[in-house]
């Protein structure tokens, strides 16, 4: 360096670096497994991706198997049953991970077989912020791409439109049997 007094148009001499950059260390998200962590976006595109594509799945095969006669429903029978399983299993593993990330034990999970209590322990499991950092179960776990986003977002927004559907629809239904009934009450026998 010069110690010649410096231009104050001249470029800068100080390294630049990305003060922002994130450098914590994030544990890769893994599939069948109860231990580690995950986030809330992979705990809901688990918990209602998985499901609607198994039983979009087990849709398909049961009516391929039904074509099938005799065999093919006791075929069918069987799959379903192996879906379920897969599906429960799968709910289970991403039920406890996700205890996991906001630092409570997997048989946290246990409090959803209690009626009420259910519903504020999977609004806690989809809402909460995880753990900050490391904690006793492992490494943060890695960011959710857009990908899994829209896979979790999707249907959940299905769900949320056919539930209002359902509320507009069901009492129009309703009114129109009542109206179709009193039809015909009132027209004469011959």
């Amino acid at each position: 360096m010069s110690t010649a007094p410096m231009s104050p148009y001249a470029a800068p001499q100080a390294q630049v670096e990305d003060q922002y950059e994130n450098t914590e260390a994030r544990a890769p998200v893994k599939w069948l497994t109860a231990s580690g962590r995950i986030g809330r976006w992979y705990y809901v595109a688990y918990g209602m991706g998985v499901p609607a594509l198994i039983i979009l799945a087990a849709g398909i095969v049961a009516a391929v198997t039904a074509a099938m006669g005799s065999v093919g429903s006791v075929l069918g029978i069987v799959l379903a049953v192996v879906a379920y399983v897969f599906m429960v299993v799968t709910q289970i593993f991403a039920g406890i991970r996700r205890c996991h990330d906001i630092d409570r034990s997997g048989w946290f999970l246990l409090l959803n077989l209690i009626p009420v209590v259910n519903l504020i322990v999977t609004l806690m499991l989809i809402f909460s912020q995880g753990t900050p950092g490391e904690n006793r179960f492992g490494l943060r776990p890695q960011s959710a791409p857009r990908s899994i986003r829209w896979f979790a977002a999707v249907p959940f927004g299905a769900v949320f439109l056919v539930g209002i559907l359902a509320a507009i629809a069901i009492p129009q239904y309703q009114q129109y049997v009542l109206r179709a009934k009193a039809a015909q009450v009132e027209q004469p026998a011959e």
